[in-house]
């Protein structure tokens, strides 16, 4: 009988202890967009293993998340991948990253904080942003000449 309270005691330590110890992640804070934006290839043509900035004009760039724009990663000539543009390490400051030539053509830096980013799979590739860039889904129509981007 003592052994079977003390067990049971043991175990409530424990349990007490993992609870208080464990700290769960800070969630991103990242604004919501409702994205659905149509891209014609022909038009705006990306070659494989680089980015362009969406839409092409910065005057135009509104969508996406802070309407800072898009991201739009094209990784095999079939493959696209499209991300908010809104730096993570400041979502709230609404900082845009940028892609930049000097980096090759699948890494976005933001200009701010100097965070950049690996456009294959939007991770960090150098602090201080702890989260990878918001990804959007992408598909194709029009017999592949355009693609879709949607949240």
């Amino acid at each position: 009988m003592n052994n079977v309270k003390i067990t049971k005691i043991s175990i409530i330590i424990f349990l007490t202890f993992i609870c208080i110890t464990c700290k769960k992640e800070p969630s991103e804070n990242f604004p919501y967009a409702q994205v659905s934006l149509s891209i014609n290839l022909i038009t705006n043509p990306i070659g494989i293993g680089t980015a362009i900035g969406c839409p092409n004009s910065a005057n135009l760039c509104t969508i996406g998340a802070a309407g800072k724009g898009i991201l739009i990663y094209n990784s095999d000539g079939i493959t696209y991948i499209a991300y908010a543009a809104l730096c993570t390490n400041f979502p709230k400051d609404t900082s845009a990253v940028e892609l930049n030539s000097t980096l090759g053509g699948d890494e976005a830096q933001c200009p701010k904080c100097k965070s950049r980013f690996l456009l294959t799979d939007g991770s960090v590739l150098n602090g201080p942003a702890k989260y990878p860039l918001k990804q959007y889904s992408v598909s194709d129509y029009n017999d592949g000449t355009s693609l879709l981007i949607q949240n």
